[in-house]
C-alpha cells in the first residue's frame, strides 16, 4: 500500500502527465490544421470534401465537375504535402 504522501505524489504525477498528453495532442492538431490549410486551394477543397465532409470520390467529382481520377490525384497529393509538412 502507498502512504498518503506517496499516493498524493503519484496522483499529482499522473495528472501532470495527462496535462502534458493533452497539450501534445492540441499542438499536433494545430499542426495538422495548419498543414491542411497550407494546401493549394483546389487540393484543399477536394481533401476537405473527402476527409471532413465524408463525400465519396464520385460525389466530389460530380460536384466539382472533374474526373474521379483527378479527385484521387488531389487526395494523394494532399496527403503527401501534409505528411511532408508534419515531418519537418
Amino acid at each position: 500500500m502507498f502512504s498518503r504522501h506517496e499516493s498524493s505524489v503519484l496522483q499529482h504525477a499522473l495528472m501532470q502527465r495527462n496535462i502534458e498528453d493533452e497539450s501534445e495532442k492540441y499542438v499536433r492538431l494545430e499542426q495538422i490544421h495548419s498543414a491542411i490549410h497550407s494546401l493549394p486551394e483546389k487540393c484543399r477543397q477536394v481533401f476537405l470534401m473527402s476527409k471532413i465532409n465524408g463525400l465519396s470520390y464520385v460525389e466530389i467529382a460530380e460536384y466539382l465537375g472533374i474526373s474521379v481520377k483527378t479527385v484521387e490525384n488531389q487526395i494523394v497529393r494532399g496527403l503527401k504535402l501534409i505528411r511532408e509538412k508534419l515531418i519537418k
